[in-house]
This record gives structure tokens, C-alpha cells and sequence, in this order.
């Protein structure tokens, strides 16, 4: 196991929630946002 290698992954795993969440906003307003925010954030730390 490569250590570098996970947090490779976690890092672009971050960036890819960062990308999703700030197109999000466009189409979806207040609490849902803040929602899929913490879903998607719960997903990353699972892996």
C-alpha cells in the first residue's frame, strides 16, 4: 500500500466535490446545497 497513493486520491476525491458543489449552486439554492455538501463529504471519508 502506497501511502501517496491515498492521499492522491483523497485530494482529487476533494477537488471533485469542490467542482460538483460549485456547479450545484447554479441549479440548486439554501439547505439542499448544504445537504449534498455533507453527503458527498461522507462518501470521501468512507473511502
Amino acid at each position: 500500500m502506497d501511502g501517496k497513493n491515498s492521499i492522491g486520491s483523497k485530494v482529487i476525491a476533494a477537488l471533485i466535490m469542490i467542482t460538483v458543489c460549485f456547479v450545484a449552486q447554479f441549479f440548486i439554492q439554501g439547505d439542499e446545497l448544504i445537504v449534498l455538501m455533507i453527503i458527498l463529504a461522507t462518501v470521501i471519508l468512507k473511502e
